[in-house]
């Protein structure tokens, strides 16, 4: 397949960047529907074929990016898109930090089409791949990563947003040594 990294970089980026202006004005809706709207526009001016199988609309109501929407010009390779245009609308009305647009590309049929809800997900580089079973603990699961890597674990760095139901994953990940860094290694959102 050919690389979407860079459309999806300058995708994520426009949803973030109209939702900007408006940080701080307390309307959540308000800044999930400029990031919403500006992730749809994006998404319909590159050369794909992509269906939304992880998306808004179930939990926040949002008016498009629900899931089974086709996206792209038509053109170009059949793709699975994960969207969450905003995660964090509520940090960003309240003007606080540590908010997010995300998004995930992969060949269509390879994304697991899984309902609106929170769960667990990792996701780690490609020489960890294969190492990771949900069913495990987050310790046990850092800890293969750490062995696939070859690294301490003190040499892995952790991405999550600062939430209260995230507490217990920080404290673990902090307890086993990780630091937390902008740079990914691991991604951990557990269930709630």
């Amino acid at each position: 397949m050919m690389s979407l990294a860079w459309p999806l970089f300058r995708i994520t980026e426009q949803a973030a960047l109209a939702a900007w202006p408006q940080t701080g004005c307390g309307d959540k809706n308000r800044i999930d529907g400029l990031a919403v709207t500006a992730m749809r526009q994006a998404l319909n001016d590159i050369a794909i074929r992509g269906r939304i199988v992880i998306g808004e609309g179930e939990i926040d109501h949002a008016p498009m990016l629900w899931i089974g929407e086709e996206v792209g010009n038509g053109e170009g390779p059949e793709v699975d898109i994960a969207v969450d245009p905003i995660e964090g609308t509520r940090m960003v009305a309240m003007g606080q930090s540590n908010a997010l647009a995300v998004m995930a590309f992969a060949p269509r049929g390879s994304l697991l089409h899984a309902p609106d809800m929170y769960m667990k997900k990792l996701v780690v580089s490609r020489q960890a791949k294969g190492v990771i079973n949900l069913a495990l603990s987050l310790t046990d699961n850092l800890r293969n990563v750490a062995r696939a890597l070859n690294k301490p674990l003190e040499e892995l760095r952790m991405v999550t947003l600062d939430k209260p139901r995230l507490q217990p994953a920080i404290t673990q990940a902090t307890q086993l040594g990780l630091r937390f860094s902008p740079s990914l290694m691991v991604m951990w959102r557990p269930a709630s």
